[in-house]
């Protein structure tokens, strides 16, 4: 799983508190494309967060929000956002007991490479953190989701299904 860090200088979101991560909350990014230096900005100048609300980005190879010229070296792409040890700002009622996970693009059609990193990367951090698959959540599985998103645009039940006990 290809993986870069996104480093951000100022960390400053949830300081003073930290994640205690029970859940894995998985997203949509709902464009064409994006980076997580994209999605950084675009959560800090039109949302109001101190930062990227996820904790991770599966990039779709598309680096711009009207997609872009595709980019084998960053479709499956995994970077970071927040440090996993940060509170996120990606799921009401969860952002301090889970961690982030958010697939560029609109879905439900995630690239085959996104899919392997999604699937790696929820192995690793279920690993790191004893995290049972039933805890391995679609946004609109939570229940303060609004009743109209469709986020992450996928049956997580069937992801949740293929992961080992």
């Amino acid at each position: 799983m290809p993986l870069i860090p996104y480093s951000i200088a100022v960390q400053t979101a949830g300081a003073g508190a930290m994640n205690r991560p029970a859940h894995i909350i998985i997203h949509r990014t709902a464009s064409k494309g994006g980076t997580a230096r994209l999605i950084d900005e675009d959560h800090r100048h039109h949302r109001g967060f101190a930062m990227i609300g996820y904790h991770w980005l599966i990039g779709n190879g598309r680096p711009t929000w009207g997609g872009g010229e595709y980019d084998p070296a960053l479709d499956g792409l995994v970077e970071q956002g927040r440090t996993e040890e940060m509170i996120g700002a990606h799921c009401v009622g969860y952002n301090g007991r889970s961690i982030g996970i958010a697939l560029v693009g609109e879905g439900p059609k995630f690239t085959d490479r996104q899919w392997l990193a999604l699937h790696e990367l929820v192995r690793d951090v279920r690993r790191r953190y004893g995290i049972a698959r039933e805890r391995v959540l679609g946004h609109d599985e939570t229940p303060d989701c609004a009743p109209e998103k469709v986020c992450p645009n996928f049956d997580v039940a069937l992801l949740r299904a293929s992961l080992p006990e």
